[in-house]
């Protein structure tokens, strides 16, 4: 995934068919959630307890960002740029290098493909890192309204893979019916990747015009094969 870390004043670059629109689903909340976690990245961190500590209370914001329970609020720094922003956390607190911390919420973020309300900027500004989303995300009706779509459109793809009997099997029928529905997200040029929210994100899964970026195809993937129990990382 390539990530921005903002610090004010300063980018620094880091690293067709219907989904069975008649079938219905029933609300899963935190079933799926659970169900499309891994914690794989975490391993990574497991024998620093100031990291472990810090990849669970960034989780937590993620988790509570996902069900809509987080107030997203506007701040204004140095630059005098506005952000919307879902979630802040001491990273001092935890590691004594913002690049610490930045690893480990880019783990957290590839343990957990379903967070679609996840900008690809980190605001770094005054020992804090600030999670930004954009104005599609900022109230809980929205949340709840995409996590609902996109829970629905996960659990229908599964459907494809329901008798198939080996995990490569199944991982080729979520692949294919990936590539074969959903187009790469270009800008008019036709060579430059979109960089909007929803194309690098599962949210992709619920666009108008069925389309991602790298980072998006990747996460999705990874959420639906979670979801039918093939495990998956990034």
């Amino acid at each position: 995934i390539n990530s921005n870390i903002l610090y004010p004043s300063t980018i620094i670059s880091l690293g067709k068919c219907s989904l069975l629109d008649s079938y219905s689903v029933e609300k899963y909340d935190e079933y799926i959630w659970e169900k499309c976690c891994s914690t794989k990245q975490f391993n990574y961190f497991a024998n620093s307890e100031k990291k472990i500590q810090l990849y669970n209370d960034f989780t937590n914001i993620l988790k509570n960002m996902y069900f809509g329970n987080n107030s997203c609020e506007i701040i204004t720094v140095d630059d005098n740029n506005s952000y919307i922003t879902y979630g802040k956390i001491r990273y001092t607190d935890y590691c004594s290098e913002t690049e610490e911390a930045l690893d480990v919420i880019e783990a957290s973020l590839f343990d957990h493909p379903l967070c679609f309300f996840n900008s690809a900027t980190i605001l770094v500004y005054d020992e804090y890192l600030y999670f930004l989303t954009d104005e599609t995300c900022d109230e809980k009706s929205e949340i709840d309204s995409i996590r609902e779509k996109i829970e629905d459109a996960i659990k229908k793809i599964s459907i494809y893979t329901e008798n198939v009997s080996t995990d490569i099997d199944r991982a080729l029928v979520i692949h294919d019916y990936i590539l074969d529905n959903f187009d790469y997200a270009y800008m008019t040029d036709g060579l430059t990747p979109r960089d909007d929210l929803k194309y690098r994100n599962v949210s992709g899964l619920i666009s108008d015009d069925q389309r991602f970026v790298c980072e998006g195809f990747a996460k999705t993937y990874m959420s639906v094969m979670l979801y039918v129990g093939i495990d998956t990382m990034i």
